[in-house]
């Protein structure tokens, strides 16, 4: 047998198959054919506990986010022999838009030819998105407006980002993904 082979019979179980049916109605074959793809395709997935796996992709179904890594809402990643459930930024989006509240929301990177400064205390970020980025990204922003006026901007130094992803980001340190770009 394969080392797929326990997840897979967990999978088939009638109880899991119903669980997943609960969640996710008539979505949940598709959802559950998606899960199998992603566990055979990643060789650490295949070695990762079972139940670990399989609570990370109810995490999922319960936000009704699809795992497909080309997707990017969320995924299930290997860490220390257990599969975890993993939000990416568009999951973060979908569940925001859910709610009604947003009047606005983006992030983007800010050019060196755009940046000008960034009061953290006042949060005024002051660039010209006006005209094209050219040169390095210098930093990142993130911002919201929602309906009942509450608005909110966050900067990141491109420092900043990276100082962060070497201290979280396991991808970083292998040099995989967006970071190898």
């Amino acid at each position: 047998m394969s080392e797929q082979a326990p997840v897979i019979s967990l999978l088939k179980k009638d109880n899991i198959q119903a669980r997943f049916n609960q969640l996710l109605g008539a979505k949940a074959p598709a959802f559950i054919s998606s899960l199998l793809q992603v566990i055979q395709n990643n060789d650490l997935l295949l070695k990762a506990e079972p139940a670990s796996i399989l609570n990370a992709a109810a995490t999922a179904a319960t936000l009704s986010l699809p795992i497909n890594q080309n997707l990017g809402f969320a995924w299930i990643v290997p860490y220390k022999g257990a599969g975890q459930f993993q939000m990416g930024w568009k999951g973060y989006i979908q569940l925001a838009q859910r709610t009604g509240q947003y009047e606005a929301m983006t992030v983007i990177a800010v050019y060196e030819n755009q940046f000008t400064s960034f009061d953290v205390l006042s949060e005024e970020l002051v660039a010209d998105f006006k005209i094209e980025g050219e040169g390095k990204a210098v930093g990142y922003v993130g911002y919201f407006k929602l309906k009942n006026g509450f608005k909110k901007t966050v900067y990141w130094s491109r420092k900043k980002v990276e100082v962060h992803a070497k201290k979280y980001s396991q991808a970083y340190k292998k040099g995989w993904g967006v970071w190898a770009d």
